[in-house]
């Protein structure tokens, strides 16, 4: 999960399905040299911790988990897993595109309490507490949708389709009873500004872009730009465009022999020292200790 994380890099992560099958089921871990760092992607995800001690990081907010636990992250909220004892963690990550849902069923009752969901008008919590009565359903679901994704059986696509079904229906009575989803959606128009943001940022994030210039190109109001980006996200611009520098030249240090002094360059960065405060921050590691295959920064 992490290596297909690391090399689709920190914007919007495509993640890969063995079938037409809109869902996949990744089997992951986590200790003090290997972490998910952080991304989004227009997918819904369920963290479903097995094991471990767990350091999760979903939009502003960071979860402590130890043992069993469930999170979700809703489509374009950033997030990130990291181990908080450095021993290994094991946890499934479940992401399934919002189209599972969206043709299976069209009627007045789909539309009006699951559509929400899936167009971000409204938005599913964190973190779901293991006292709670959904809890104890999510995990029947869950190790039934794991079972038949992994045996692949005749059908399993009904099966898991059905489970899925039951996961949002139960989470959207969950939500009525808290009453916290509504105001923290996530609208079309919020997503035409993400999308076009990315796109602009992919097309010239080797050149300086400054929140004037981006806010003029989305055309908006920079302190609006910034809030809305910092409330979708969690993040600011700023390090948003800083993660996605990285990861660039992460992957130059990886698989070319450019010099360090010209990556930070291409990357987008113009000083060395901030470069690799920054390369140090987001990877763990220095960039001559990627290059030299090392995973100890120094």
């Amino acid at each position: 999960m992490s290596k297909i994380i690391e090399e689709k890099g920190y914007l919007q992560t495509e993640y890969v399905r063995e079938s037409n099958f809109p869902l996949s089921l990744y089997n992951c871990g986590v200790d003090s040299i290997n972490s998910l760092r952080p991304h989004y992607h227009d997918n819904f995800e369920i963290i479903y911790i097995k094991e471990g001690k767990i350091n999760i990081r979903i939009g502003n907010e960071t979860y402590y988990s130890e043992g069993e636990n469930i999170f979700f992250s809703n489509m374009f909220q950033v997030h990130s897993v990291q181990s908080a004892d450095g021993l290994e963690s094991k946890f499934h990550a479940i992401l399934f595109d919002k189209q599972m849902l969206d043709t299976i069923n069209m009627n007045d009752y789909y539309m009006n309490y699951i559509k929400p969901f899936l167009v971000g008008e409204k938005r599913f919590p964190a973190m779901i507490s293991s006292n709670s009565d959904l809890y104890k359903r999510l995990t029947q679901s869950l190790n039934l949708i794991i079972n038949e994704y992994n045996a692949k059986e005749r059908a399993y696509e009904v099966f898991i389709k059905t489970e899925i079904e039951r996961i949002f229906a139960s989470m959207v009575r969950y939500c009525e009873s808290l009453d916290s989803s509504d105001g923290d959606g996530f609208s079309v128009l919020h997503k035409k500004i993400m999308d076009d943001m990315w796109e602009y940022v992919q097309s010239n994030y080797q050149r300086d872009i400054s929140l004037d210039e981006i806010s003029k190109v989305l055309n908006i109001n920079k302190h609006y730009f910034c809030r809305l980006i910092k409330k979708l996200t969690g993040k600011p611009f700023t390090q948003l465009l800083n993660m996605h520098r990285i990861h660039q030249a992460e992957i130059m240090l990886k698989e070319t022999d450019i010099p360090v002094s010209e990556v930070l360059e291409i990357s987008g960065f113009s000083n060395q020292s901030y470069f690799n405060r920054m390369y140090v921050k987001y990877t763990g590691k220095t960039p001559t200790g990627t290059r030299k295959g090392s995973t100890n920064p120094q």
